[in-house]
């Protein structure tokens, strides 16, 4: 009788241990998201501009300046057995200008009922917040890749009042997931995105301010989003808002994000309103966005020659371009690493020479990044470095002579693989009549492995993707050592007697 009551209590003590083991996971009978004590926060927010790639920026507040982009995650777990029906994702972003606003978002399904959550957004100036289309990337399933949503959808739908569907989510860790989108911060210098296309799939463009206005030359600066698909850029521009020229076209890649371009325009006219856009073209359309204008400074400029364009390979899978008055002076470009991954550290060099018998004066060097490359550190020091432009005062460049700068930049680890970046060099320089001129070039390269957005859960989310199912096997091993301890030990008191 004693032996029968023993066994009763061993088995009801593994029992016990393997229910409480098994307790997180089983407490709901109906599909619900986001109750278990380690979920993460429905909502949060990261400053992408100040952060690109990075997994440890993620909160329930961000601040943002004007032109920035602020990125969202929107995070979703079943913590029930039951599936969670026709599952949807919404984010309500703030209409109009604003400084501080909370910005909530939400997941719902036909079987749950809707969990909520906010976070708060604060903006240095009065500006508006604006979706910027094709940057949404859906995690389901702890992937470390961006699957496509369902049904044909863009991503776009994820701020509208429906809110963009995923589909029916099952319920435990193994189906936990995240969407991903990112909005920009508008600024009074910039125009606003812009698809002139009427296919969801051609590129989306933004048209900077321009910088480095000179007498006789301008950076027409923009931005490109390829929409997933091989796309080129270039600026149109003229002295009437109908434009009428263009400049030579790069190669903007496949990306689903938006990245920095630019072009140098020389042999202007000085004390001239020159107008220009962006542009863009891949093989679902053509996009450009709003026109703005800039002034070149007054004086009397020399006429300049037709510029010229040196076109050579930089690396094996590089390509660099020189624009430049009759290339006075040669900007060569190149980068250490032929075909870099995301996350990867390199170094980008730019080597200059005066081609001239005569001293090139008052010599400024400027090097711009696209938004997903971050400047780290210079063999000679810059005498600034802002809105992913770095500026070297070189001074008088002597008859013949030559010189380079090492450049560190990091690759943010959000980039996807074969997706194309251009790193732009502008020199501004005095010739021997003292004309101000300017010579530029620029290297393109692709990425060789991305991460595709973000890296995996496990990275966003620690160690906590608990598994229910492990902890029932656990539990079912304690259970049966502990009974085995026991029945051993009544074998042995069996042999003592």
């Amino acid at each position: 009788m004693t032996t029968i009551i023993k066994k009763i209590t061993v088995v009801f003590l593994a029992l016990f241990m393997v229910a409480g083991m098994a307790a997180p996971s089983a407490t709901a009978l109906a599909a619900t998201f986001n109750n278990d004590s380690r979920d993460y926060a429905t909502l949060q927010v990261s400053n992408y501009t100040r952060n690109p790639g990075s997994n440890s920026n993620w909160s329930n507040s961000v601040s943002a300046s004007a032109g920035e982009v602020v990125s969202f995650l929107v995070y979703y777990h079943n913590t029930a057995s039951d599936t969670a029906s026709n599952t949807r994702i919404r984010v309500q972003l703030p209409s109009g200008a604003f400084t501080n606003r909370t910005v909530t978002g939400e997941v719902f399904s036909l079987t749950t009922s809707t969990v909520n959550g906010s976070a708060s957004i604060n903006l240095s100036s009065n500006q508006t917040l604006t979706f910027i289309p094709g940057s949404v990337s859906w995690y389901p399933n702890q992937s470390t890749v961006s699957q496509t949503l369902p049904n044909g959808q863009n991503g776009s739908e994820i701020v509208s009042s429906n809110g963009v569907l995923i589909g029916d989510i099952a319920g435990g860790w193994g189906a936990q997931g995240y969407i991903v989108f990112r909005a920009q911060v508008s600024s009074g210098s910039q125009s606003i995105v812009v698809n002139s296309s009427t296919n969801a799939r051609s590129p989306y463009v933004t048209t900077r301010a321009a910088s480095s206005v000179s007498r006789s030359s301008v950076l027409l600066r923009g931005a490109i989003n390829p929409n997933g698909t091989l796309t080129t850029g270039w600026f149109e521009y003229g002295v009437t808002p109908s434009l009428g020229r263009t400049t030579i076209v790069q190669p903007m890649g496949q990306s689903q994000y938006s990245n920095a371009y630019s072009s140098v325009l020389s042999g202007l006219q000085a004390g001239t309103t020159y107008y220009y856009r962006a542009a863009a073209q891949n093989s679902y359309g053509t996009a450009r966005g709003h026109i703005l204008s800039f002034t070149t400074s007054g004086g009397v400029v020399a006429q300049i020659a037709p510029r010229t364009i040196v076109q050579r390979t930089a690396t094996v899978r590089s390509e660099a371009v020189t624009i430049g008055d009759d290339a006075l002076i040669i900007l060569d470009p190149s980068i250490d690493v032929v075909r870099p991954n995301a996350g990867d550290t390199i170094t980008y060099t730019i080597i200059y020479k005066n081609k001239t018998n005569t001293a090139l004066r008052d010599a400024q060097l400027s090097i711009v990044l696209p938004e997903d490359i971050v400047y780290g550190e210079a063999s000679v020091d810059p005498i600034s470095v802002t809105d992913g432009q770095i500026a070297f005062n070189l001074g008088t460049i002597a008859a013949r002579e030559s010189g380079s700068i090492d450049i560190t930049l990091m690759i943010s680890e959000a980039v996807r693989a074969n997706d194309s970046f251009s790193i732009n060099a502008l020199l501004d320089y005095a010739n021997g009549r003292g004309d101000m001129q300017t010579v530029s070039a620029y290297l393109v390269f692709l990425v060789n492995d991305g991460t595709a957005g973000l890296a995996s859960l496990s990275s966003v989310f620690g160690g906590l993707l608990d598994n229910w199912f492990i902890d029932l096997v656990l539990g079912l091993i304690i259970g049966f050592g502990i009974y085995h301890f026991f029945v051993r030990q009544k074998d042995e008191v069996l042999l003592v007697k």
